[in-house]
């Protein structure tokens, strides 16, 4: 854990973001043009320069965030870094802005949430028909790889704001991107990897404990029979074309093979 702080540390000034406070939980300011979570996914940050103003607002957030010791902007103090299901954003988020810790985009094939259109409650009808009706799902050959994590509403997820749900994926993308490109089979990752890289990145921004995060996350992951080396897909940016087929092929050669 204390060497991934430290690439994220690293990956944080290397994107222009300023992190403060003691023992590894502060909070960053994120520069102007970052673009939001999709546009990061999909590798296309749009770059800017923080400017004397951009500067001055980090400065003075962080100055805020020492005095008042919040790091929240979208729950109250006790329930910021409270772990619950996607499914329950509603009700526990104020705006209902949450993020997946470990992304759910690790347990499924690139592309499968798509927007194919500009209204989102129609997006989500076509993505689920593709993934539910049998002969679209087989004939695509998309959707979630297993039985035990097939649902973005079963993932863990903490309150956010969309701020820094962008400074998040700011950090976590590029990371875990290196970790998937250094992987055997490259770009299929253990689950532990991912959990402890979640639970950083969260740490980066909001402020909450890294490690109880990432032990929590160990434990609700173990209840559904995720070991620490359960394969996932780390892969941000799409680049693997790991299908349901070919992601069960690699790890099956390895003797770990995902039921359906």
């Amino acid at each position: 854990m204390v060497i991934l702080q430290g690439v994220i540390a690293q990956q944080a000034a290397t994107q222009g973001l300023i992190i403060g406070g003691a023992g590894g939980s502060g909070t960053l300011g994120a520069r102007p043009g970052m673009g939001d979570p999709d546009d990061l996914l999909e590798g296309n940050r749009r770059p800017g320069d923080p400017g004397l103003a951009g500067l001055g607002l980090v400065i003075l957030k962080l100055l805020e965030n020492m005095t008042t010791n919040r790091y929240n902007d979208n729950e109250s103090d006790k329930t910021n870094c409270e772990l619950f299901q996607y499914k329950d954003k509603k009700k526990k988020c104020k705006d209902g802005n949450a993020h997946h810790v470990v992304p759910d985009r690790a347990f499924r094939s690139p592309g499968t949430r798509n927007k194919w259109t500009p209204f989102a409650p129609l997006n989500e009808l076509l993505n689920d028909a593709r993934e539910e009706i049998p002969v679209i799902g087989q004939l695509w050959k998309g959707g979630y790889y297993n039985t035990k994590m097939d649902d973005e509403n079963e993932g863990w997820a903490i309150c956010v704001s969309e701020k820094k749900h962008k400074i998040i994926h700011n950090l976590q993308n590029p990371i875990e991107n290196q970790i998937g490109l250094a992987a055997n089979p490259q770009y299929i990752s253990n689950l532990k990897a991912l959990e402890e890289l979640g639970a950083k990145s969260v740490s980066a921004v909001t402020g909450c404990n890294a490690s109880e995060m990432a032990d929590t996350l160990r434990k609700k992951h173990q209840e559904k029979g995720m070991n620490p080396d359960y394969p996932v897909r780390a892969d941000p940016y799409g680049n693997s074309g790991l299908n349901i087929d070919k992601f069960n092929s690699l790890v099956t050669k390895q003797g770990n093979a995902l039921p359906r």
